[in-house]
């Protein structure tokens, strides 16, 4: 895969109707990945029949909704080198910083929605917004120090798609939506993405009739209700 343009790795605070809005920075690589994997899972993306019903953040049984179309994930490795070895895009002058700013931008929760970022990679023609799955850093060379002089990192990430809609654009206060619950996911993240104010999280826990709010079943699903402000 021949790209000219370096990809990029921006990370923002949050998603509002599709759309992206306080950037955290971006970090432009070295070198471009030799390979990127696209995968579209098609499980849930049309409706059919199934003997288990589907459940809510406590286990109990909620109204089955699929996604309307396959959720894209993205996978790829890249290589940070400070040995001189990687003249092009030389901003790296320092692994540990580095890899400190790529996980500012992908992982590390955000002050204000308590919630890893939001993702925009770009490289070439493929742009693609998510939340990253899977952080790998590998330290591959040392100074006689110990200092690390080489590092491999591994990146995953997956688009979030809301159940009964048929893209991320469709991010209407106005309509149900039951996503799937992910890792890192909250009550005060969620009704901030959906309803651009956190403070509705105690609404939908009372409308889900949570006893607790803290922590939510990753896999399960919630349902987010068209609220009045």
């Amino acid at each position: 895969m021949s790209v000219k343009s370096p990809l990029t790795i921006e990370g923002f605070k949050k998603m509002t109707g599709g759309t992206l809005s306080g950037s955290l920075g971006s970090f432009v690589l070295q070198l471009s990945p030799s390979a990127l994997s696209l995968n579209y899972d098609v499980s849930g993306s049309t409706p059919a029949k199934s003997k288990e019903e589907p459940k809510s953040a406590l286990g109990d049984p909620t109204n089955p909704q699929t996604l309307s179309r396959a959720r894209e994930s993205i996978t790829f490795s890249f290589i940070l080198d400070t040995t001189g070895a990687i003249t092009k895009n030389s901003s790296v002058k320092d692994i540990l910083t580095s890899v400190k700013t790529i996980r500012s931008l992908t992982v590390d929760k955000v002050d204000d929605t308590h919630a890893p970022p939001f993702v925009s990679i770009k490289w070439g023609s493929i742009s693609f917004t998510g939340k990253v799955r899977g952080l790998d850093v590998e330290y591959t060379l040392f100074s006689a120090t110990g200092t690390p002089l080489r590092a491999k990192i591994k990146l995953s990430a997956s688009e979030e798609i809301e159940a009964g809609t048929d893209s991320r654009n469709n991010r209407s206060p106005d309509i149900t939506r039951i996503p799937t619950i992910r890792d890192g996911d909250s009550l005060v993240s969620l009704s901030a993405d959906y309803y651009d104010d956190p403070q509705f999280f105690l609404r939908v826990a009372r409308f889900n009739n949570l006893v607790s709010f803290r922590r939510l079943k990753a896999g399960s699903s919630l349902e987010f209700p068209p609220l009045e402000k």
